[in-house]
C-alpha cells in the first residue's frame, strides 16, 4: 500500500501515546484533557496561542521510536532507512531523502518504501521489539482511509480550505508581510518549516502563485507542503468552497 496521509488526517492516532500526553502536559498542565479534546472530537488544531501541529511535528521528528531498520545500497555505499513513528502515526526516513509519511502502520510503511527502494538487503532488516500503542477508537483509521477515497469531491481543495478557514496562533517571532504589509506572528519552528516548505515547492513547481504569499506564515507553511504532499501546484487563485 503506497498511500500516505497529511498530519491532519491522522493525528488523532498521536492522542494514544504517552510520550505525547507527556509533551502536552508540559505544555498545557491542567488544560491537557482539554486539549486533547478539542484535537479529539473537533478537530482543533490550535489552542490557546500554541499551533498543535508544530507541536506534533517536533514530537515525530524528535521523540519517534523506531520500529524498524532497513539498509539499501546508494551512491556513497549504504545507508539505512528507518520506519518512525509515535501513536499509530508512522513514517520512513532515510538519510539525504528525508522523511515520508504518514501511515497508519509500520507495514503500509513498510510497503511504500519497500516499493521506493530497490536496493534493499533485506536479509540485514532489523525489527526492534516495541510495542505500539492502541488506538481507543480503530474506527477513526478506518473513516480517514474513507474520506480520502471518496469520489465526490477533490480531497486536495478540501484540505486547502480548511487551511484558508483555520484562525492562526501566536509565537515569538513576527514578520511584516511584504505585499500586505500585515505584522504575522508565529512560532520559530512554523517560520522554519515555511522556509523549508516553500524551498522545496519551488523546486518541484516553480515560484508559488502571489495569493498564498499574502497569507499568513503558518497558512503558507501548510499550504507549501499539503502541494508536495499531494505533488500537485497551488491553484493560480484562492479557491472558494463554491
Amino acid at each position: 500500500m503506497d498511500r500516505t496521509y497529511s498530519l491532519e488526517r491522522v493525528i488523532k492516532g498521536l492522542l494514544c501515546d504517552e510520550i505525547v500526553i507527556a509533551a502536552l502536559n508540559a505544555k498545557f498542565g491542567d488544560k491537557t484533557e482539554q486539549v486533547i479534546s478539542e484535537v479529539k472530537h473537533n478537530g482543533v488544531l490550535e489552542f490557546n496561542g500554541e499551533y498543535l501541529l508544530d507541536i506534533f511535528e517536533d514530537l515525530l521528528l524528535n521523540d519517534a521510536r523506531t520500529y524498524r531498520t532497513y539498509w539499501a545500497e546508494g551512491g556513497y555505499g549504504e545507508f539505512p532507512i528507518s520506519i518512525m513513528g509515535l501513536g499509530t502515526v508512522f513514517y520512513y526516513f532515510a538519510p539525504e531523502f528525508g522523511r515520508v509519511g504518514y501511515f497508519w502502520s509500520v507495514e503500509d510503511a513498510a510497503s511504500s518504501l519497500e516499493i521506493n527502494y530497490c536496493t534493499i538487503d533485506f536479509e540485514k532488516t532489523i525489527d526492534y521489539d516495541i510495542e505500539i500503542p492502541k488506538l481507543e477508537d480503530m474506527d477513526y483509521c478506518d473513516a480517514a482511509s474513507a474520506a480520502c477515497d471518496e469520489s465526490s469531491g477533490d480531497p486536495y481543495l478540501t484540505e486547502l480550505l480548511k487551511i484558508l478557514e483555520r484562525d492562526e496562533g501566536t509565537g515569538n517571532y513576527s514578520e511584516k508581510n511584504p505585499f500586505t504589509g500585515d505584522i504575522h506572528r508565529f512560532s520559530w519552528s512554523t517560520g522554519m518549516g515555511r522556509d523549508w516548505a516553500r524551498g522545496s515547492y519551488v523546486q518541484a513547481f516553480g515560484k508559488g502563485p502571489e495569493w498564498v504569499a499574502r497569507l499568513h506564515t503558518g497558512k503558507q507553511f501548510s499550504l507549501y507542503r499539503l502541494a508536495k504532499h499531494y505533488n500537485r501546484p497551488l491553484p493560480d487563485n484562492p479557491p472558494t468552497d463554491d
